[in-house]
């Protein structure tokens, strides 16, 4: 278009072996998927990245195999380092994801020696599935919640970015400005 010719023009590269080195690094292939998506943008908003995160974490953890010789903790703690650089190569990460990282770590931390690795993987998956419901879902909610008393009819309502819990609390307050 002429009009916009003096800017800079953008011109998609669908590959990303120009942007993303792995350094020999073997990638999880949830977190390949994952980090493609992120490239592509076609995962957005930031609880939605986070979720898509948290599930590459539990498909990492149900694959996992403890190396002979090796601690599970200590072994997947230093496992998850080229798999996350892997995806802030891709697209930097956001907030949300930076706090499910160090949740993750911590958990896998927490982790007993004396636990077989079946154990311990199956209670870092639940301890990701709990963090999605109460730390995502059900805070997400809440904020709805909250934010729907604090919106009257006539607002007017600027958005910066796509944000599922804005999307949710401004469908909330269209219904009950709506209802009769």
């Amino acid at each position: 278009m002429p009009l916009f010719s003096h800017l800079p023009q953008y011109e998609r590269d669908n590959s990303l072996s120009l942007q993303v080195g792995l350094a020999g690094e073997e990638v999880h292939p949830a977190f390949v998927r994952l980090g493609l998506k992120m490239a592509e943008r076609s995962i957005t908003g930031s609880n939605a990245r986070c979720v898509a995160l948290l599930n590459a974490f539990k498909e990492l953890i149900r694959d996992y195999h403890t190396p002979p010789q090796k601690v599970l903790s200590l072994h997947l703690h230093s496992a998850l380092k080229p798999l996350i650089r892997f995806l802030i190569d891709c697209r930097p990460m956001s907030l949300s994801m930076g706090n499910a990282i160090r949740f993750v770590k911590h958990k896998i931390g927490q982790i007993r020696d004396d636990v077989p690795d079946e154990q311990a993987k199956k209670i870092l998956i639940q301890q990701i599935d709990t963090f999605i419901e109460s730390r995502i879902e059900v805070a997400g909610q809440a904020i709805v919640n909250h934010g729907v008393s604090r919106i009257a009819d006539g607002d007017v309502i600027l958005t910066y970015a796509k944000s599922s819990v804005v999307e949710m609390l401004l469908k909330k307050v269209c219904c009950v400005l709506l209802s009769p």
